[in-house]
């Protein structure tokens, strides 16, 4: 399900915003399957030839297996590059259904 969701998100963003990715893409994760996806979508655009500089919020590695693994293939992919501030698109792999206050000043360092 996770790699169909974020293989999907991937696209969606390739379609919609796809002149844009020639400046990069920033993908954040979370610690757990919400970043799973964001590895995922990390993945699929750095295979489509996207520079993808990539963080991890709130832990020093994923905490779910899946989440995990997504992580270790995105890393082996080269899809976890260094974040540089040029890129024009951002994905949320942090925020999920779980997220409580203080959500809008942790997103707001994104524009940072």
């Amino acid at each position: 399900l996770m790699q169909r969701a974020g293989a999907a998100a991937a696209a969606e963003i390739a379609r919609r915003y796809g002149p844009l990715l020639a400046h990069g893409v920033q993908v954040h994760g979370g610690p757990g399957n919400n970043g799973g996806d964001a590895w995922v979508v990390a993945r699929a655009l750095a295979r489509a030839g996207v520079r993808v500089g990539a963080r991890l919020w709130g832990a020093e590695a994923p905490r779910t297996e899946d989440a995990a693994y997504e992580y270790r293939l995105a890393r082996e992919a080269g899809a976890l590059g260094a974040v540089t501030g040029g890129e024009r698109v951002v994905v949320d792999g942090v925020l999920g259904t779980g997220a409580r206050p203080p959500a809008r000043d942790f997103a707001e360092q994104f524009a940072r």
